[in-house]
């Protein structure tokens, strides 16, 4: 029945769900691209050793010995994970009709209404209508908004209660909008960058003092996280496997949506011997996106794309999003909740700066 919507369409290449664009190999260079500031490979530090830095949270129990492993919960009353994503987002999603098969992207096309010149690392909220984003500049997070999804965004503002002057970056909100997940290297982590969870009561209420998430930080970058729907798996990019700039996608889980992570494994049938971060799933984790400089295309880093058909069995070949690459540097991709929007970066037209691409749903259920 599905395959009749995806063929009504033109080819099976033109429904996302059931196909994709294939390209030749095509040769590239197996060096690191040169180091564009960009939320996957940012610089080391952009601490001021001048500025007088906040003290170490003692709600930071993985800054220890052994951080990539589990260590007991946090108190009730500091666990950033008690605003549980599990138990509210099923009603934030159950809102939405589950869109079972997609169009092609339409070209892609720069963000309106922010006064861009170095912007990275977007992500948006549930509804689309709220923007959070790295400024490249000060890597800070900014948030900003728009009434409806045809119209531009404010220009923006920093996040309120989060920034430091250290690094903070790759913002992700889960699907109610109460929790936060981000990297940062202020002072009490363990690596170059660490992943740190805050949460809030309600949307438009400030985000808590973020605390270090537990089980998934070890001496190397961590960024890029993404929380799945049931709160149990958490996708995130990491160099523990490599040298700077190799990293890979890596997958935590836990049994409890309330507990720690562990059970830490790479990510093999996305990984390659190329740099590949910055995973974003789709609503019921069927499909990833991510970015790679692997051989097959079009610059120096692309936006890449796999699918599986359970979200328990290993996603298939990726493959090359063409359509919205450019011959630049394409990264950081973060698909909207209900699958029609995707946001990522790229320097095609100069700075790093954020960009948006729309596909429609052409089928969907309750």
């Amino acid at each position: 029945m599905l395959w009749l919507v995806c063929l009504g369409l033109g080819t099976q290449l033109d429904c996302a769900r059931f196909g994709f664009e294939l390209l030749p190999t095509l040769s590239s260079d197996a060096d690191p691209p040169g180091w564009i500031p960009d939320a996957g490979l940012f610089p080391r530090s952009h601490r001021d050793a001048s500025v007088a830095q906040p003290p170490v949270s003692s709600a930071a129990p993985d800054a220890a010995s052994d951080p990539t492993e589990p260590v007991a919960d946090l108190d009730a009353g500091d666990n950033a994970l008690d605003a549980n994503p599990a138990t509210s987002a099923p009603d934030a999603a159950g809102a939405l009709p589950r869109c079972v098969a997609f169009g092609p992207f339409a070209p892609a096309e720069l963000l309106q209404g922010l006064a861009q010149s170095n912007m990275i690392g977007p992500a948006l909220s549930a509804d689309a209508l709220t923007l959070l984003y790295v400024d490249g500049t000060s890597f800070d997070i900014y948030v900003a908004t728009r009434p409806d999804r045809d119209s531009p965004f404010s220009n923006g503002s920093p996040l309120p209660g989060i920034n430091t002057p250290g690094v903070e970056v790759t913002p992700f909100l889960t699907s109610d909008d109460l929790t936060l997940i981000f990297g940062s290297d202020r002072p009490g982590s363990v690596g170059l960058s660490d992943l740190m969870i805050a949460t809030r009561p309600n949307p438009n209420a400030a985000f808590s003092t973020p605390v270090f998430l537990v089980g998934v930080n070890s001496n190397t970058d961590e960024i890029e996280p993404h929380l799945t729907l049931d709160g149990r798996e958490l996708y995130f990019s990491s160099e523990r496997n490599g040298g700077r700039g190799l990293r890979d996608v890596w997958r935590a889980t836990r049994t409890n949506p309330n507990g720690n992570f562990g059970n830490l494994t790479p990510l093999t049938e996305i990984n390659s011997s190329a740099a590949d971060f910055g995973a974003s799933l789709s609503l019921d984790a069927l499909e990833i996106f991510f970015a790679s400089d692997r051989p097959g295309g079009q610059g120096s880093m692309d936006l890449w794309r796999a699918e599986r058909t359970r979200a328990d069995q290993p996603f298939g070949a990726p493959q090359n999003l063409s359509a919205l690459n450019g011959s630049g540097y394409d990264t950081d991709p973060r698909i909207s909740l209900d699958g029609t929007e995707l946001v990522f970066t790229s320097n095609r037209t100069g700075p790093q700066v954020l960009w948006g691409a729309r596909r429609a749903c052409v089928s969907s259920v309750p």
